[in-house]
């Protein structure tokens, strides 16, 4: 087990990876992966929904063919594609690659959690 997820399924996969580049606490959320985006905001992640908005070590989440939340940690960003890790059916690593017209038309993308917290910013009051 890793943070509450069997570690051979996608959610114990992506958690733990994402754990290896985030800050502290790392991923600090529960649940189900539809509920995880609106979770990690909540918890001061920076979340990102468009498309284009990946960065190496964010959590991607997608909803499949059978209406249910994926997720995968995105590797590498170039000209060909976003090209991500997850795992299948079986628990089998597997990797992807989507442009971002396939990731809203074929993925249904959700969004990312990128591994930063969201910093606050001091305003400065000049009289």
């Amino acid at each position: 087990m890793y943070k509450g997820y069997n570690e051979s399924s996608p959610e114990g996969y992506v958690a733990k990876e994402f754990d290896k580049i985030a800050p502290e606490p790392g991923f600090d959320w529960s649940g189900l992966p539809g509920s995880w985006l609106d979770q990690a905001s909540q918890g001061k992640w920076v979340v990102k929904t468009a498309a284009t908005d990946a960065k190496v070590g964010s959590i991607i989440i997608w909803i499949d063919e059978l209406n249910k939340a994926r997720v995968g940690i995105v590797r590498d960003i170039s000209d060909k594609g976003i090209r991500f890790d997850t795992l299948n059916q079986s628990n089998k690593s597997l990797q992807k690659i989507a442009t971002p017209e396939s990731l809203i038309n074929d993925y249904k993308l959700v969004g990312y959690i990128w591994p930063e917290r969201i910093t606050s910013r001091m305003k400065l009051i000049l009289h």
